[in-house]
């Protein structure tokens, strides 16, 4: 089953928060892309857990290096 989006997010459901582990939610702000961890503000900061307020990401600084990555590993003739 396809879920629908507004937006389309490249890494959705493969970023996990540094603290926690746990998979970051796609947002939108600004028209800019972005990963957010909900913990902290659904359980953690509730039950005294110690986690960062807000923990985000935004997804245009990944994409890049993912990318430059990414092509680097398949080149046929690397240099």
């Amino acid at each position: 089953m396809t879920h629908r989006t507004r937006h389309p997010y490249v890494f959705r459901g493969a970023v996990h928060c540094g603290v926690c582990e746990r998979r970051m939610q796609g947002q939108y702000a600004h028209g800019v892309a972005y990963y957010r961890c909900r913990f902290p503000q659904e359980y953690a900061l509730p039950n005294r857990i110690e986690h960062s307020r807000n923990v985000y990401l935004r997804e245009d600084v990944v994409f890049e290096p993912v990318d430059n990555w990414l092509a680097q590993l398949f080149d046929p003739d690397p240099a």
